[in-house]
Protein backbone atom coordinates (compact mmCIF):
# COMPACT_ATOMS: atom_id res chain seq x y z
CA UNK A 1 0.00 0.00 0.00
CA UNK A 2 0.97 3.22 -0.89
CA UNK A 3 1.68 6.14 1.69
CA UNK A 4 -0.97 9.18 1.47
CA UNK A 5 -0.08 11.48 -1.79
CA UNK A 6 2.50 9.18 -3.12
CA UNK A 7 0.91 8.66 -6.26
CA UNK A 8 0.39 12.28 -6.74
CA UNK A 9 3.96 12.62 -5.90
CA UNK A 10 5.16 10.58 -8.83
CA UNK A 11 2.91 11.88 -10.70
CA UNK A 12 4.07 15.56 -10.22
CA UNK A 13 7.97 14.80 -10.49
CA UNK A 14 7.72 14.43 -14.16
CA UNK A 15 6.18 17.57 -14.43
CA UNK A 16 8.61 19.49 -12.01
CA UNK A 17 11.88 18.12 -13.68
CA UNK A 18 10.45 19.08 -17.27
CA UNK A 19 10.07 22.57 -15.58
CA UNK A 20 13.25 22.72 -14.09
CA UNK A 21 14.89 21.34 -17.68
CA UNK A 22 12.94 24.17 -19.73
CA UNK A 23 14.07 27.19 -17.70
CA UNK A 24 17.74 25.57 -18.19
CA UNK A 25 16.92 25.84 -21.27
CA UNK A 26 16.09 28.92 -21.85
CA UNK A 27 18.62 30.19 -19.49
CA UNK A 28 20.72 28.40 -21.70
CA UNK A 29 19.87 29.94 -24.64
CA UNK A 30 19.65 33.76 -23.31
CA UNK A 31 23.19 32.97 -22.66
CA UNK A 32 24.22 31.77 -25.93
CA UNK A 33 22.60 34.46 -27.39
CA UNK A 34 23.76 37.10 -25.57
CA UNK A 35 27.26 36.05 -26.21
CA UNK A 36 26.60 35.72 -29.94
CA UNK A 37 25.51 39.07 -30.22
CA UNK A 38 28.57 40.46 -27.84
CA UNK A 39 30.36 38.71 -30.32
CA UNK A 40 28.19 40.51 -32.87
CA UNK A 41 28.99 43.92 -31.69
CA UNK A 42 32.58 43.45 -32.94
CA UNK A 43 30.94 44.28 -36.40
CA UNK A 44 31.01 48.43 -36.71
CA UNK A 45 27.65 48.06 -38.06
CA UNK A 46 25.57 46.14 -35.82
CA UNK A 47 27.67 47.81 -33.04
CA UNK A 48 25.84 51.05 -34.04
CA UNK A 49 22.36 49.69 -34.70
CA UNK A 50 22.45 48.45 -31.25
CA UNK A 51 23.94 52.22 -29.88
CA UNK A 52 21.27 54.67 -32.01
CA UNK A 53 18.91 52.26 -30.84
CA UNK A 54 16.36 53.81 -33.93
CA UNK A 55 16.15 53.46 -37.21
CA UNK A 56 19.11 55.92 -37.05
CA UNK A 57 21.26 53.02 -36.63
CA UNK A 58 20.87 51.58 -39.68
CA UNK A 59 21.59 54.49 -41.33
CA UNK A 60 24.48 54.73 -39.62
CA UNK A 61 25.88 51.40 -40.03
CA UNK A 62 25.01 51.86 -43.77
CA UNK A 63 26.86 54.75 -43.58
CA UNK A 64 29.99 53.15 -42.20
CA UNK A 65 30.49 50.82 -44.95
CA UNK A 66 30.49 53.82 -47.39
CA UNK A 67 34.18 54.41 -47.03
CA UNK A 68 36.29 58.04 -47.93
CA UNK A 69 39.39 58.09 -49.44
CA UNK A 70 41.36 55.51 -47.26
CA UNK A 71 40.26 56.74 -44.17
CA UNK A 72 36.87 54.85 -43.50
CA UNK A 73 34.98 58.08 -43.04
CA UNK A 74 31.13 57.47 -43.29
CA UNK A 75 28.49 60.35 -44.49
CA UNK A 76 27.18 60.12 -41.22
CA UNK A 77 28.36 61.87 -37.62
CA UNK A 78 26.67 62.22 -34.09
CA UNK A 79 25.54 65.68 -33.14
CA UNK A 80 24.56 66.71 -30.17
CA UNK A 81 21.65 69.05 -31.57
CA UNK A 82 20.32 67.04 -34.32
CA UNK A 83 21.08 63.36 -33.33
CA UNK A 84 22.99 62.99 -36.41
CA UNK A 85 24.05 65.03 -40.04
CA UNK A 86 25.91 64.68 -42.79
CA UNK A 87 30.07 64.81 -42.23
CA UNK A 88 30.71 67.64 -43.33
CA UNK A 89 33.37 68.16 -46.68
CA UNK A 90 32.76 63.91 -47.83
CA UNK A 91 32.34 63.54 -51.49
CA UNK A 92 31.87 59.99 -51.52
CA UNK A 93 30.60 57.03 -54.08
CA UNK A 94 27.78 54.81 -52.52
CA UNK A 95 26.93 51.71 -54.01
CA UNK A 96 23.86 49.86 -54.78
CA UNK A 97 23.12 46.18 -54.04
CA UNK A 98 23.98 45.70 -57.23
CA UNK A 99 26.55 47.74 -59.62
CA UNK A 100 23.95 49.81 -61.74
CA UNK A 101 21.50 52.63 -61.10
CA UNK A 102 21.28 53.00 -57.37
CA UNK A 103 24.93 53.92 -57.09
CA UNK A 104 25.06 57.03 -56.29
CA UNK A 105 27.80 60.01 -56.06
CA UNK A 106 27.19 62.10 -52.96
CA UNK A 107 28.95 65.63 -51.88
CA UNK A 108 28.51 67.15 -48.67
CA UNK A 109 30.35 70.92 -48.84
CA UNK A 110 31.81 72.47 -45.55
CA UNK A 111 29.31 73.56 -43.62
CA UNK A 112 27.80 69.35 -43.40
CA UNK A 113 25.17 70.17 -46.21
CA UNK A 114 24.14 68.69 -49.35
CA UNK A 115 26.25 70.76 -52.24
CA UNK A 116 25.10 70.62 -55.38
CA UNK A 117 27.55 73.08 -57.44
CA UNK A 118 25.98 75.29 -59.74
CA UNK A 119 26.25 75.53 -63.32
CA UNK A 120 28.69 78.41 -62.87
CA UNK A 121 29.55 80.64 -60.44
CA UNK A 122 27.83 82.60 -59.27
CA UNK A 123 28.41 86.26 -57.51
CA UNK A 124 25.18 87.22 -55.30
CA UNK A 125 23.10 83.99 -55.51
CA UNK A 126 19.39 84.15 -54.43
CA UNK A 127 19.87 81.30 -51.71
CA UNK A 128 16.78 78.87 -51.54
CA UNK A 129 17.11 76.65 -48.29
CA UNK A 130 15.63 73.07 -48.51
CA UNK A 131 14.64 71.05 -45.39
CA UNK A 132 13.32 67.27 -45.16
CA UNK A 133 14.43 63.80 -44.50
CA UNK A 134 15.92 61.28 -46.76
CA UNK A 135 14.05 62.78 -50.00
CA UNK A 136 15.14 65.57 -49.48
CA UNK A 137 18.65 64.77 -49.12
CA UNK A 138 18.31 62.71 -52.46
CA UNK A 139 18.90 59.36 -51.08
CA UNK A 140 19.58 56.71 -53.52
CA UNK A 141 20.81 59.74 -56.49
CA UNK A 142 23.82 61.68 -57.23
CA UNK A 143 24.12 65.19 -57.08
CA UNK A 144 23.39 66.43 -60.17
CA UNK A 145 19.78 63.78 -60.13
CA UNK A 146 18.18 65.74 -57.11
CA UNK A 147 15.72 67.94 -57.45
CA UNK A 148 17.96 70.73 -56.09
CA UNK A 149 19.67 70.13 -59.29
CA UNK A 150 16.61 70.70 -61.10
CA UNK A 151 15.79 73.62 -59.42
CA UNK A 152 19.24 75.32 -60.22
CA UNK A 153 18.73 74.11 -63.44
CA UNK A 154 15.60 76.02 -64.47
CA UNK A 155 16.94 78.86 -62.01
CA UNK A 156 20.59 80.03 -63.02
CA UNK A 157 20.59 82.37 -60.39
CA UNK A 158 19.67 80.24 -57.73
CA UNK A 159 21.78 78.26 -55.43
CA UNK A 160 20.24 75.63 -52.90
CA UNK A 161 21.45 74.56 -49.55
CA UNK A 162 20.07 71.35 -48.98
CA UNK A 163 19.81 71.16 -44.78
CA UNK A 164 18.65 67.46 -45.04
CA UNK A 165 19.48 63.94 -43.78
CA UNK A 166 17.97 60.49 -44.20
CA UNK A 167 15.67 59.98 -41.27
CA UNK A 168 15.23 63.17 -40.18
CA UNK A 169 11.93 64.85 -38.61
CA UNK A 170 10.80 68.93 -38.40
CA UNK A 171 12.22 68.77 -35.87
CA UNK A 172 15.57 68.52 -36.90
CA UNK A 173 14.56 70.62 -39.81
CA UNK A 174 13.48 73.24 -37.49
CA UNK A 175 16.74 72.87 -35.44
CA UNK A 176 18.93 73.08 -38.61
CA UNK A 177 16.93 76.49 -39.84
CA UNK A 178 17.25 78.31 -36.80
CA UNK A 179 20.75 77.23 -35.33
CA UNK A 180 22.78 76.57 -38.73
CA UNK A 181 21.09 77.86 -42.16
CA UNK A 182 19.90 81.14 -40.01
CA UNK A 183 22.53 81.61 -38.13
CA UNK A 184 24.35 84.94 -39.72
CA UNK A 185 21.19 87.64 -38.69
CA UNK A 186 22.50 89.22 -42.05
CA UNK A 187 21.89 86.20 -44.49
CA UNK A 188 19.46 86.68 -47.30
CA UNK A 189 17.03 83.68 -48.43
CA UNK A 190 14.96 84.13 -51.24
CA UNK A 191 12.71 80.79 -50.07
CA UNK A 192 12.45 78.08 -47.38
CA UNK A 193 11.28 74.85 -48.82
CA UNK A 194 9.67 71.84 -46.64
CA UNK A 195 9.18 68.38 -48.60
CA UNK A 196 6.90 66.91 -46.90
CA UNK A 197 5.95 63.48 -46.70
CA UNK A 198 3.57 61.27 -44.35
CA UNK A 199 6.31 59.31 -41.73
CA UNK A 200 8.07 62.96 -41.29
CA UNK A 201 4.45 63.73 -39.08
CA UNK A 202 5.01 60.27 -37.25
CA UNK A 203 8.27 60.78 -36.39
CA UNK A 204 7.84 64.25 -34.63
CA UNK A 205 5.88 62.45 -32.03
CA UNK A 206 6.97 58.53 -32.06
CA UNK A 207 8.92 57.88 -29.21
CA UNK A 208 11.24 54.79 -31.34
CA UNK A 209 12.14 57.59 -34.15
CA UNK A 210 12.52 60.20 -31.77
CA UNK A 211 14.85 59.03 -29.41
CA UNK A 212 18.05 60.14 -31.47
CA UNK A 213 15.99 63.31 -32.74
CA UNK A 214 15.46 66.18 -31.05
CA UNK A 215 11.84 67.23 -29.84
CA UNK A 216 9.43 69.98 -29.62
CA UNK A 217 6.23 69.98 -27.51
CA UNK A 218 3.79 72.62 -28.05
CA UNK A 219 2.47 74.15 -24.87
CA UNK A 220 0.66 77.35 -23.88
CA UNK A 221 3.57 79.80 -24.50
CA UNK A 222 4.96 78.22 -27.70
CA UNK A 223 7.66 75.29 -28.32
CA UNK A 224 9.62 73.84 -25.71
CA UNK A 225 12.75 72.20 -27.18
CA UNK A 226 13.66 69.09 -25.87
CA UNK A 227 16.85 68.25 -26.57
CA UNK A 228 18.81 65.12 -27.02
CA UNK A 229 21.95 63.69 -24.85
CA UNK A 230 24.19 62.49 -27.36
CA UNK A 231 27.84 61.43 -27.22
CA UNK A 232 30.44 59.82 -28.55
CA UNK A 233 30.09 56.52 -30.19
CA UNK A 234 32.06 55.03 -28.20
CA UNK A 235 30.47 56.08 -24.85
CA UNK A 236 27.31 54.76 -26.78
CA UNK A 237 28.75 51.70 -26.99
CA UNK A 238 30.47 51.13 -23.59
CA UNK A 239 27.15 52.36 -22.09
CA UNK A 240 25.17 49.12 -24.54
CA UNK A 241 27.89 46.60 -23.31
CA UNK A 242 27.38 47.33 -20.09
CA UNK A 243 24.23 46.11 -19.44
CA UNK A 244 22.61 42.63 -20.80
CA UNK A 245 21.68 42.82 -24.70
CA UNK A 246 18.54 40.57 -24.31
CA UNK A 247 16.63 42.98 -22.08
CA UNK A 248 17.69 46.14 -24.09
CA UNK A 249 16.27 44.41 -27.30
CA UNK A 250 12.67 43.46 -26.01
CA UNK A 251 12.72 47.41 -24.94
CA UNK A 252 13.73 48.10 -28.83
CA UNK A 253 10.97 46.09 -29.77
CA UNK A 254 8.18 47.51 -27.91
CA UNK A 255 8.72 50.93 -28.90
CA UNK A 256 9.46 49.76 -32.48
CA UNK A 257 5.44 48.57 -32.17
CA UNK A 258 4.17 51.36 -30.36
CA UNK A 259 2.13 53.43 -32.49
CA UNK A 260 2.56 57.42 -31.72
CA UNK A 261 -0.48 59.21 -31.62
CA UNK A 262 -1.81 60.77 -34.99
CA UNK A 263 -3.98 63.66 -33.57
CA UNK A 264 -0.89 64.32 -31.05
CA UNK A 265 1.77 64.23 -33.89
CA UNK A 266 -0.22 66.37 -36.11
CA UNK A 267 -0.52 69.12 -33.38
CA UNK A 268 3.66 69.01 -32.79
CA UNK A 269 3.84 68.95 -36.73
CA UNK A 270 1.52 71.75 -37.10
CA UNK A 271 3.42 73.80 -34.65
CA UNK A 272 6.68 73.30 -35.83
CA UNK A 273 5.71 74.06 -39.10
CA UNK A 274 4.51 77.76 -38.21
CA UNK A 275 7.53 78.37 -36.05
CA UNK A 276 9.59 77.57 -39.73
CA UNK A 277 7.54 80.03 -41.21
CA UNK A 278 7.37 82.95 -38.94
CA UNK A 279 11.60 82.33 -38.88
CA UNK A 280 10.89 82.02 -42.48
CA UNK A 281 9.10 85.65 -42.70
CA UNK A 282 11.50 87.41 -40.30
CA UNK A 283 13.91 87.06 -43.63
CA UNK A 284 11.32 88.16 -45.49
CA UNK A 285 11.38 84.68 -47.59
CA UNK A 286 8.12 82.32 -48.09
CA UNK A 287 7.54 79.45 -46.64
CA UNK A 288 7.01 76.29 -49.25
CA UNK A 289 5.50 73.23 -48.45
CA UNK A 290 5.88 70.70 -50.85
CA UNK A 291 3.37 68.06 -50.25
CA UNK A 292 5.23 64.49 -52.12
CA UNK A 293 4.29 60.76 -52.20
CA UNK A 294 6.80 58.84 -50.20
CA UNK A 295 6.22 55.43 -52.44
CA UNK A 296 4.21 54.27 -54.89
CA UNK A 297 0.72 53.60 -53.47
CA UNK A 298 0.82 57.33 -52.33
CA UNK A 299 1.03 58.07 -56.67
CA UNK A 300 -2.71 59.78 -57.11
CA UNK A 301 -4.13 59.69 -54.30
CA UNK A 302 -5.97 62.99 -53.10
CA UNK A 303 -3.94 65.88 -52.69
CA UNK A 304 -1.99 66.95 -49.20
CA UNK A 305 -3.12 63.21 -47.99
CA UNK A 306 0.60 61.26 -48.74
CA UNK A 307 1.13 57.10 -49.28
CA UNK A 308 -1.89 55.36 -48.77
CA UNK A 309 -1.15 53.34 -45.11
CA UNK A 310 -1.35 56.50 -43.55
CA UNK A 311 -3.91 58.15 -44.99
CA UNK A 312 -4.66 61.73 -43.24
CA UNK A 313 -1.77 62.67 -41.87
CA UNK A 314 -1.59 65.61 -44.29
CA UNK A 315 -4.25 66.61 -45.17
CA UNK A 316 -5.08 68.74 -41.53
CA UNK A 317 -1.90 70.33 -42.27
CA UNK A 318 -2.40 71.53 -45.67
CA UNK A 319 -6.10 72.55 -44.39
CA UNK A 320 -4.50 74.58 -41.50
CA UNK A 321 -1.75 76.39 -42.87
CA UNK A 322 -2.08 76.46 -46.93
CA UNK A 323 -4.31 79.46 -46.33
CA UNK A 324 -1.88 81.10 -44.51
CA UNK A 325 0.05 84.51 -45.06
CA UNK A 326 3.51 83.62 -45.80
CA UNK A 327 3.08 80.14 -46.58
CA UNK A 328 2.72 78.40 -50.45
CA UNK A 329 1.60 75.16 -51.00
CA UNK A 330 2.95 72.73 -53.85
CA UNK A 331 0.77 69.07 -54.22
CA UNK A 332 3.16 67.16 -56.15
CA UNK A 333 0.86 64.17 -56.81
CA UNK A 334 -0.33 65.03 -60.07
CA UNK A 335 3.18 65.48 -61.28
CA UNK A 336 4.03 61.86 -60.23
CA UNK A 337 0.65 60.10 -61.75
CA UNK A 338 1.03 62.06 -64.95
CA UNK A 339 4.86 60.09 -64.68
CA UNK A 340 2.89 56.82 -63.93
CA UNK A 341 0.93 57.32 -66.77
CA UNK A 342 3.51 57.93 -69.03
CA UNK A 343 4.82 54.75 -67.60
CA UNK A 344 8.11 56.07 -66.06
CA UNK A 345 8.82 55.21 -62.88
CA UNK A 346 8.99 57.45 -60.08
CA UNK A 347 10.47 55.79 -57.45
CA UNK A 348 13.99 52.99 -57.31
CA UNK A 349 14.32 51.88 -53.94
CA UNK A 350 12.54 53.02 -51.40
CA UNK A 351 12.67 56.74 -52.52
CA UNK A 352 12.12 58.70 -55.75
CA UNK A 353 14.35 58.01 -59.00
CA UNK A 354 15.94 60.91 -60.81
CA UNK A 355 12.32 61.31 -62.56
CA UNK A 356 10.95 61.48 -59.26
CA UNK A 357 13.39 64.00 -57.88
CA UNK A 358 13.12 65.95 -61.45
CA UNK A 359 9.20 66.33 -61.01
CA UNK A 360 9.73 67.78 -57.37
CA UNK A 361 12.54 69.82 -58.34
CA UNK A 362 10.11 71.26 -61.42
CA UNK A 363 7.36 72.12 -59.61
CA UNK A 364 9.51 74.07 -56.46
CA UNK A 365 11.04 76.01 -59.61
CA UNK A 366 8.11 77.02 -61.02
CA UNK A 367 6.59 78.47 -57.55
CA UNK A 368 10.15 80.36 -57.39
Amino acid sequence: MSPPGGDGAREAAPYGRRLVRAILALLLFGLTAEVTMRLALRHRGVRLALDARTEAGAILAAAGEIAHGDHGQGLFVPDARLGWRMRPGVHVHQPGPTPGPLDATITVGPEGWRHVPPAHALHRPRRVIGLGDSFAFGAEVSDHETWAAEVQRQHEDVRVDVLAAPGWSHASSLVALQDDALRDPDTEVEAVVVILVAIDVLRNQSRFTSWWLPRFHPTSTGLRFEPVPVGTHAAHAAHVLGQPILPHLVRLAGELVSSPDPEAAIAVTDAILRRLRDLSAARGAPLLLVFTPSEPAGVGSDPHVGPADRPGLLRPLARALCTETGVRCIDTHPAFAALATQGIEAFRGVHWSPAGQAAVGAAIAQAL
